[in-house]
């Protein structure tokens, strides 16, 4: 579900909340079935916090919008012999954030008119460009653009192992009545486990 539907469960559903919503499964499968860089505590709180969040009376708050806009998971984030995977998530977060950031100024968006009038190389690193651009790209181009960033990342061949198959990925389970399942149901780990609470410290000590 996108950030806005998250938001508000009442607001109307577009086809862009609708690709925006194929990013968040790209990104679970990523993330759930890729060796990745994520300890089990982060990924157990980015699925919880990011990608399953809990509406308390219609709102689910801004944790998905928040992630689109900063993106800080992205950023130090590698996965194991699939080098390609990163780049294109950040991509697509990238392109779904500009519903959610603050719109640049008039007065941003004269200085990007008169630079372009002498610089358009120049105007292309203003921000007022890049977000006027993405916006362009959601409204006219948003299914061939999320098409050709898929077929571009596949095409490279060499880039993906050989061998490539479906690593499952274990999360912090959590105590629940007489069992141990996670926010999301999927019982994910082989090992012991001390009633493991997503609060505990990060080093995985007993809460």
């Amino acid at each position: 579900m996108s950030a806005a539907l998250v938001k508000d469960r009442s607001a109307a559903q577009t086809f862009v909340d609708d690709l925006e919503s194929f990013f968040y499964v790209i990104l679970w499968l990523a993330l759930m079935y890729s060796s990745n860089s994520m300890s089990p505590p982060d990924l157990t709180s980015f699925v919880k916090s990011v990608l399953d969040p809990a509406q308390y009376q219609g709102t689910g708050g801004n944790c998905k919008a928040n992630f689109l806009i900063g993106r800080t998971d992205l950023l130090g984030l590698s996965f194991t012999r699939r080098p390609l995977l990163q780049p294109l998530l950040n991509d697509f977060a990238t392109l779904f954030a500009v519903r959610y950031e603050t719109k640049p100024s008039n007065e941003e968006y004269d200085a990007l008119a008169e630079l372009e009038q002498t610089s358009t190389r120049s105007a292309l690193f203003l921000p007022a460009w890049k977000h006027r651009e993405r916006l362009q790209v959601l409204k006219s181009q948003a299914h061939s653009h999320v098409a050709q960033l898929l077929t571009t990342a596949v095409a490279q061949q060499q880039m993906w192992p050989v061998d490539d198959c479906a690593e499952l990925q274990p999360l912090v389970l959590e105590t629940v009545g007489n069992g141990r399942k996670t926010k999301t149901g999927w019982d994910l780990s082989d090992r012991p486990l001390k009633k493991l609470r997503l609060e505990s410290p990060v080093d995985g000590s007993e809460g």
